[in-house]
């Protein structure tokens, strides 16, 4: 394809078409340049939102308004998904990608240990919270992957549980599910530990 939508300012298009080599117009052409090539007969893919960073996809959004309201003037299968297509491709990871990873696995995994080495009787879960994103922080990381989960105690068995001033009580367990995203990429790493620093027999078992 050498052709593009672009909501850009002036300069900046003209920029991006001295780079690309693409051909640019504005984004007031979208809808009158699909309709030409539907009536055409060209099949259309489309591709979904990718979720943002800690939320869910909004279905709000100016991409899936306009593909919802295509969907209704133009039904398959004039009108394609390639979310497989593209879905399979980021399955395989090039080792560019790999190496990406790996560094967030390792930034994960030294902040973690850590943040165990400094677990006691009593801190709450949003210090524990803090000790892992500030470990991440600390190495380089962009962020948090996803929202950093810390539940002491009986909180371990709600799913998802976000950290709170809830403590970890001494003979509690406390797990934690976290990842760092390093250039894009997240590793994503669950560990629990002994807020008094050992197992009973029947927490290791």
């Amino acid at each position: 394809a050498r052709d593009a939508i672009t909501d850009g300012p002036p300069e900046d298009s003209a920029a991006l078409a001295a780079r690309t080599g693409l051909t640019l117009r504005p984004l007031s052409a979208l809808a009158s340049a699909v309709d030409s090539l539907i009536s055409g007969g060209t099949p259309l893919h489309t591709l979904r939102d990718v979720r943002p960073y800690g939320g869910s996809v909004d279905s709000l959004t100016r991409g899936a308004a306009f593909t919802a309201e295509l969907r209704r003037r133009a039904p398959s299968p004039v009108l394609r998904s390639a979310d497989a297509q593209l879905d399979s491709l980021r399955a395989r990871k090039s080792d560019a990608e790999l190496a990406l990873i790996r560094r967030a696995a390792d930034v994960t995994s030294d902040a973690l240990r850590e943040t165990i080495a400094r677990i006691r009787p009593g801190m709450p879960e949003y210090e524990i919270q803090a000790r892992i994103e500030y470990g991440f922080r600390s190495r380089g990381a962009d962020r948090p992957g996803f929202a950093t989960n810390v539940s002491a105690g009986a909180n371990a068995t709600v799913v998802h549980h976000r950290a709170s001033s809830d403590v970890a009580h001494a003979g509690a367990l406390v797990l934690m599910d976290v990842g760092a995203a390093w250039q894009g990429y997240t590793a994503d790493v669950t560990r629990t530990v002994p807020a008094s620093g050992r197992f009973t027999p029947a927490q290791r078992t």
